[in-house]
């Protein structure tokens, strides 16, 4: 059981929909499957989670999207506009998968007309050990105002980026963050 050694195979949902023979939807929705002959029940747990959130994904999300994009189509076509096809792409990356642990990111990214798309940004962390999510509190142990300390954090990063680079922030970042 050293390392705990977990494959992580790529599941995928993909359509691309039309609306008068043009192509007004494409989505693609990607998901992570859990291989390993350590810890088979908590992993597929994990495995229906993912699953269960993709098809959730797809089911609540790809119809309001597509019947949004018939009306933008027939808005389009109606004042001599290019049609412009909507995209939704969900995807994952592991960052992290040793010492009985894995921990991901998934960026969601939807584009429903305009200049661009929208990304959300999700992590999880899981203990396999423990069948349970790895939370912050679980990593930052006896850390009183947890919250306040990790946006100071970020804050002072932010700030010696700035010194250090120029990059460009908006001026109201300490808010932001």
């Amino acid at each position: 059981m050293i390392g705990c050694p977990v494959l992580v195979k790529e599941k995928m949902i993909q359509q691309e929909m039309e609306y008068k023979n043009d192509s007004i939807l494409k989505y693609t929705i990607k998901y992570p499957q859990f291989v390993s002959l350590y810890f088979r029940i908590f992993l597929e747990k994990l495995n229906l989670y993912y699953s269960t959130r993709a098809l959730m994904y797809e089911k609540s999300n790809m119809m309001k999207m597509y019947q949004m994009a018939m009306v933008e189509y027939e808005y389009s076509v109606a004042n001599n506009f290019p049609v412009r096809q909507f995209e939704a792409y969900k995807d994952y990356q592991v960052g992290y998968n040793q010492d009985c642990a894995i921990s991901m990111y998934f960026d969601q990214y939807e584009y429903t007309g305009g200049a661009h798309g929208s990304t959300i940004r999700t992590s999880d962390s899981w203990n396999m050990k423990r069948s349970k999510k790895i939370e912050l509190s679980d990593v930052f142990v006896h850390r009183d105002n947890l919250r306040e300390y990790l946006i100071g954090i970020i804050n002072q990063q932010i700030e010696l980026e700035i010194r250090a680079e120029g990059n460009a922030y908006f001026e109201d970042y300490t808010k932001l963050v």
